[in-house]
């Protein structure tokens, strides 16, 4: 079973010709609301990839609540540890450009509130032969908690270190799989290696052994249309990039990850799931809003 801890939001997405830079005002296309948020994104993936999931979250008793949980109240997901607080719902402004690149903005609102209670009781019937995923949308406290109790009865855990932060390094010492894209692993690796220009002519491959040695974790990178690379003590691999045709990348990460964790807890192989998650996240590319876009495992080839 896979025990996701992480956040819900509603997300508000509109397209612009190109993203705007600092000062600058775009004018967008039409106004797409779609259920988003990293933890509801992932146990949806997770869920639709074919394994059992329960989400521990917290939502708000306000407009956006009931619009924010529909995907996740229609799937075969155990919500019993989703929480309604007295605050907003958590909000995403996702703006997509013509190449299908976005900037996002997250208004945390509910995600803030969820208690170690909450997650002490959400995450009590968890096993050793469980998954642990998190990601870094929900306070650090929070998700020590939750790595503090997957780890005192050897569970594996995921991190995806979206949005990367001050405590990802933390995080990445305790966690068994660390999925990073290429902007978060970059930066990540310096919090690790402080000479920057020694490594500078590394391949990425390279650095993600080292930090892999280093911690003794396995390291995932994702590099978009340049595939995946995947190093551990005993794995050192690149995957392709599936060839689609890219209309949105919100929630190609959260596909992934969910999608790794469920292959795994049914027990493939490292590579297979990476093969299949990575399938999975360029399906989602082909469509727009993340939750909307996530595709079954009966979708992949």
């Amino acid at each position: 079973m896979i025990f996701c801890v992480g956040s819900i939001n509603l997300d508000f997405i509109t397209n612009v010709r190109s993203l705007p830079i600092k000062g600058e005002t775009v004018i967008g296309d039409k106004l797409v609301i779609s259920p988003g948020g990293k933890g509801a994104n992932q146990a949806l993936a997770a869920s639709r990839a074919g394994s059992k999931v329960r989400l521990i979250a917290a939502v708000g008793n306000d407009q956006n609540r009931d619009a924010a949980v529909k995907n996740i109240l229609e799937a075969d997901i155990d919500i019993t540890s989703v929480v309604t607080l007295n605050a907003n719902t958590g909000i995403a402004f996702i703006i997509l450009d013509d190449f299908g690149e976005n900037q996002i903005v997250v208004s945390a609102g509910a995600n803030n509130g969820l208690s170690i209670k909450d997650v002490e009781y959400g995450l009590a019937s968890m096993r050793s032969s469980d998954i642990l995923l998190i990601q870094q949308e929900i306070p650090y406290h929070i998700l020590e908690q939750a790595v503090k109790m997957a780890s005192a009865i050897n569970a594996m855990i995921i991190l995806n270190t979206a949005p990367k932060n001050s405590y990802s390094p933390k995080l990445a010492k305790k966690s068994s799989i660390i999925v990073c894209n290429e902007v978060e692993f970059s930066s990540l690796f310096s919090d690790f290696f402080a000479y920057k220009q020694k490594h500078k002519d590394q391949s990425i491959l390279d650095k993600s052994g080292q930090i892999s040695n280093l911690l003794e974790k396995t390291f995932v990178v994702t590099l978009g249309d340049k595939g995946l690379i995947c190093t551990s003590s005993k794995n050192k691999f690149e995957i392709p990039a599936s060839k689609v045709s890219v209309v949105d990348t919100v929630g190609a990460g959260d596909t992934f990850c969910g999608f790794l964790s469920a292959c795994l807890d049914q027990g493939k192989s490292l590579e297979e799931s990476l093969i299949i998650a990575n399938k999975a996240a360029a399906l989602a590319c082909t469509k727009i809003g993340a939750q909307h876009a996530i595709p079954k495992i009966g979708e992949i080839g």
